[in-house]
């Protein structure tokens, strides 16, 4: 069944009514029906499972957000932390040879603190491997939040120390080759007055 309504009630809705049919002058029976309102009809349906919402009510208007953990696989963590290991390992042999041969000139020429910030910015982000393994598994909820920050600030700081100091020494050895090319243009132009 389906009539006119007013232009003020047009839009897009839909309720379910219960109104009385009467059928051949019968006794009148109540059923429900599902009105829909598309522009200017009004259609009525006869309410089966195809147009009601599933479960009790009215349907859910908003997604509703379940937390978890999210847990990593224990394989990869363990062989992503040998690796980082050894990598921090090797970070150790390389301070301790700077620092041993700090007497060298070679070593005195390379400068020697720029390469200990490397090293230990190196060895502060490879030991951010083992924060950021942890999960819901090895730490509880409570203590997550900290576990979150210490792991940001261990890559952060480490992934700052070694990119800094590189970028420091490429910045040296720049304005060292520069001032080079800079004395010979000089003296070039001293001959040339000269002559």
């Amino acid at each position: 069944m389906s009539e006119d309504i007013p232009a003020s009630k047009r839009g897009l809705y839909s309720e379910v009514v219960h109104h009385i049919v009467c059928r051949d002058s019968s006794r009148p029976r109540i059923s429900k029906t599902h009105v829909l309102t598309t522009g200017s009809r009004v259609l009525l349906l006869p309410l089966t499972r195809s147009n009601v919402s599933p479960g009790p009510g009215p349907p859910a208007d908003q997604t509703v957000v379940i937390e978890e953990f999210r847990y990593l696989s224990q394989n990869i963590f363990v062989s992503v932390s040998v690796f980082a290991g050894l990598g921090i390992l090797l970070g150790i042999v390389c301070l301790t040879f700077n620092i041993y041969n700090s007497n060298v000139r070679y070593i005195q020429n390379s400068q020697p603190y720029l390469n200990n910030m490397t090293a230990v910015g190196c060895m502060m982000a490879l030991a951010a491997v083992f924060p950021l393994g942890l999960d819901g598994l090895h730490v509880s909820a409570r203590h997550f939040p900290a576990v979150c920050q210490f792991r940001l600030w261990l890559l952060g700081l480490g992934f700052s120390l070694a990119y800094g100091s590189m970028f420091t020494k490429i910045w040296w050895v720049h304005t060292v080759f520069t001032k080079k090319e800079e004395k010979k243009d000089k003296r070039k132009v001293n001959v040339e007055a000269i002559d």
